[in-house]
């Protein structure tokens, strides 16, 4: 008996979480989701596609580990708890995306192919296990930030103020992503990472603020990304201790606010 309790109370601590691991993914999927039910205006379709994106987003711990992303150990532990949230979570996000469409008008539908697509290609590369190198990083930040395009067409929003919604974001946290994925790296690459994400900032800063200036672009679009700019640019050129990683957290969620 105590050996058999002892057994229990290891797999009970040992049981790896079913929960998404990364803070950072949730905010790329659920501010251009929110920003996209905005433009539509709560539009019905946009509000059950939303529920869909983040059902399936949630649902890709489970299935990862079930596909033996996070190895064979963690599989045979959650096995039959990551089953069964897997199934919940997979009919759930399946009512609520043929929800959306049966709603949506027919021209509409053919846009909820894009994340779908990426999304695939997001999964694949996690269950190769090289969801970890800059890359793959930034695929999975526009990945969640395309999410923003269908929400908003299939509530009504013309596909080019969509695309334009969706590029803000896909831009905003692909700068941020560089300088995020500098500070994990910092000490192993001398701070090379942290001038290149410094001088991509500045440069699409420059960019941003010469095609306003030049018309290219309307201000409101044009500056719309600078808020996780400027923070991606702030943390190159003071790149913040270990121990103050949580305050980077909150500065991120602070420039998604000001751009949303």
């Amino acid at each position: 008996r105590p050996r058999a309790c002892t057994t229990a109370l290891v797999s009970a601590v040992a049981m790896p979480s079913l929960w998404p691991r990364e803070h950072g993914a949730t905010m790329q999927l659920a501010f251009p989701v929110v920003s996209g039910c905005i433009l539509a205006h709560a539009a019905p379709a946009s509000l059950a596609l939303s529920v869909a994106a983040a059902l399936a987003f949630v649902a890709h711990e489970p299935l990862l580990l079930l596909a033996g992303g996070r190895g064979a150990r963690k599989r045979e532990l959650a096995r039959r708890a990551a089953l069964r949230r897997l199934v919940l979570l997979g009919v759930l996000a399946c009512v609520a995306g043929v929800a959306a469409l049966y709603i949506a008008a027919g021209d509409a539908r053919l846009v909820v192919l894009l994340p779908v697509v990426l999304g695939a290609g997001a999964f694949g590369i996690a269950l190769r296990g090289r969801e970890r190198n800059v890359v793959a990083e930034l695929f999975v930040a526009i990945t969640l930030s395309s999410v923003a395009l269908p929400v908003a067409v299939i509530g009504g929003v013309s596909v080019v103020a969509a695309a334009s919604l969706a590029g803000v974001w896909a831009l905003g946290f692909a700068v941020a992503t560089l300088a995020a994925r500098a500070l994990v790296v910092q000490k192993r690459d001398g701070g090379r990472g942290a001038r290149g994400a410094g001088v991509a900032a500045l440069l699409t800063a420059a960019l941003l603020i010469g095609a306003a200036l030049l018309q290219l672009l309307p201000l409101s679009l044009a500056t719309a990304p600078l808020p996780l700019v400027v923070l991606a640019l702030l943390l190159a050129v003071f790149p913040p201790r270990p121990q103050r990683m949580t305050a980077v957290g909150l500065g991120m969620s602070g420039a998604c606010l000001v751009t949303l």
